[in-house]
């Protein structure tokens, strides 16, 4: 994501930032993680982007998610420190349900549904309506999960 050398983007990130695909969060992030990278050995993953829900930051991330979090939750516990906020990480490599119920917590859900329209395909995510009040912002959760899942996604209480 960054020139570790220079301090400076290079030029797909940097086009990528203009464009919205990575957030200003994203590279502060990416250098909160070279550094602690530098202090500590952490095998490959692949941080992909965040999104910040009601104060807390979700990390969307491919790979070795173990090295990521650390012994113990000990490097998350230092990221959120620095950060000021709570973290959780999304693996990207699950199934859409996976990574649904990773970022909408203790929700139950209780199915995804694909909807086909004729020229897109679009996520149906059905919960509990148990749920429907400990759920904080639905729109924005819909946001983040469209954007980490590439599609149009509603969520729905039943």
């Amino acid at each position: 994501m960054e020139d570790t050398k220079t301090n400076r983007l290079c030029k797909i990130c940097e086009a990528k930032l203009k464009a919205g695909i990575i957030s200003e969060n994203d590279i502060k992030l990416w250098k909160e993680i070279v550094k602690l990278a530098q202090k500590n050995f952490m095998p490959d993953f692949e941080f992909i982007r965040s999104f910040e829900i009601n104060g807390a930051m979700c990390l969307v991330c491919k790979g070795n998610i173990g090295a990521l979090i650390g012994k113990g939750g000990k490097n998350i516990r230092e990221f959120e420190k620095i950060l000021g906020k709570k973290i959780r990480i999304i693996e990207k490599t699950g199934t859409e349900k996976d990574i649904a119920q990773t970022l909408l917590g203790r929700a139950k859900i209780l199915a995804v549904n694909k909807v086909f329209k004729p020229d897109s395909e679009e996520l149906r995510i059905i919960v509990s309506k148990g749920f429907e009040k400990r759920l904080p912002d639905k729109q924005r959760l819909e946001e983040v999960l469209a954007k980490i899942l590439g599609k149009k996604t509603g969520i729905e209480f039943e």
